[in-house]
């Protein structure tokens, strides 16, 4: 085999473990009947073991809640055995006290809540079947957990955003909601596909997002609440630099202090920051000087292909065992079920779809994915 064929064990894993779900979110597949609902069975999960002492992070999540799944914290306390960051996207609405008290012992990593909206109405509107007070007043007990055990992270909280035109206007209001959940991952931005709800995709609608993204930027950096996604499937969309003055400086500070539970582990990591930025600064002009050689040293043709390491770094199994090449792709490279995981892994199917990924002909979806940008690259034809 050449060097290629011997691709090493992906190092992000994404484990689906359910497609079924409690909510009827009108921006979702489930509202055409895309998935059927369906449980992982504990077994596919165990043919992933010989990933884990090299993975360096799992999901659990998938097209479902994952906190209907009956075997989640048995999966979650086998992960933890390895040093593997943990990652879950919830909609909220069955995070009970005692759930979020195994959660801060099990030591889950993050939590991503997907919040579309910070207005009461309009989210149950979109979340169909689930209560926007209800789902804040169960962040709250999580977050009160938290505070017992002195904790700013394990898990850290974040807000996960579906960005579409009916809501748009309501990413401001929920980078202010982070701040005030002590959400110290923030805000991740994600433009919609379509699925059963006509015209609400902002893809080719940029200047719809622009006004309530760079006001939600500003309000972001003031208050020091991450805000990310903005350069996926926003093409052509203009973000202005913002300036911070220094009282704006000293009250993002102040709230950084004002949301931590943990205010003598958040001096370190601010120390650390502050080094790591004079690291930077020092090294800026060196790797200037070192990019604009190459640049001139580099010439002939070029292709524009996806910024995606996916196929070389990534895994999704689907709750029957299905490997993906990511979430989006519905292409089979194989089945756990049928196969062990390295043929798989460096079978013709994966070989061919890695070839194409940097090559003038792209596959199909990953064309039309707006989950990841474009970029140009130096074309070398393989011989």
């Amino acid at each position: 085999m050449t060097q290629e064929q011997h691709v090493p064990f992906p190092t992000h894993l994404l484990i689906e473990t359910t497609t079924r779900c409690n909510l009827r979110c009108k921006q979702c597949a489930h509202v055409i009947h895309k998935y059927d609902f369906a449980d992982m069975q504990l077994e596919t999960f165990y043919k992933l073991r010989p990933l884990f002492p090299t993975a360096e992070q799992v999901a659990l999540y998938g097209h479902g809640e994952t906190f209907l799944y009956p075997h989640f914290f048995e999966m979650l306390a086998e992960l933890k055995q390895h040093d593997i960051f943990v990652y879950v996207t919830t909609n909220g609405t069955l995070i009970t006290e005692d759930v979020a008290r195994r959660l801060v012992e099990l030591q889950l990593d993050r939590l991503a809540f997907s919040l579309d909206a910070a207005t009461p109405e309009l989210f149950n509107e979109i979340r169909r079947g689930a209560d926007f007070e209800k789902v804040l007043s169960n962040i709250r007990t999580l977050n009160a957990l938290k505070k017992q055990a002195r904790r700013d992270d394990k898990p850290i909280l974040s807000i996960m955003y579906c960005a579409m035109k009916s809501n748009i206007q309501e990413l401001p209001k929920l980078v202010r909601l982070a701040d005030e959940l002590n959400m110290t991952h923030g805000v991740a931005v994600m433009n919609i596909y379509e699925y059963g709800l006509s015209g609400e995709s902002l893809v080719e609608h940029p200047e719809l997002a622009e006004g309530p993204i760079n006001e939600a930027n500003r309000l972001a950096q003031q208050l020091a609440v991450p805000l990310g996604g903005l350069e996926n499937g926003f093409e052509g969309l203009r973000i202005a630099l913002v300036q911070l003055s220094a009282w704006d400086r000293l009250y993002r500070n102040y709230r950084e202090f004002k949301r931590s539970f943990d205010r003598k582990n958040l001096l370190k990591t601010k120390w650390s920051r502050l080094l790591d930025r004079l690291n930077r600064d020092n090294s800026l002009h060196q790797e200037e000087t070192t990019t604009e050689i190459r640049n001139k040293q580099e010439s002939g043709k070029t292709i524009r292909v996806k910024k995606c390491r996916d196929p070389w770094e990534f895994l999704f199994v689907d709750v029957h065992g299905n490997i993906r090449p990511c979430c989006t792709s519905h292409r089979i490279m194989g089945n756990l079920h049928a196969e062990d995981f390295m043929t798989i892994w460096n079978n013709p199917k994966y070989q061919e779809f890695r070839a194409k990924m940097v090559s003038p002909d792209i596959p199909e979806e990953c064309k039309t994915c707006i989950r990841k940008a474009w970029q140009t690259i130096p074309y070398a034809p393989t011989l």
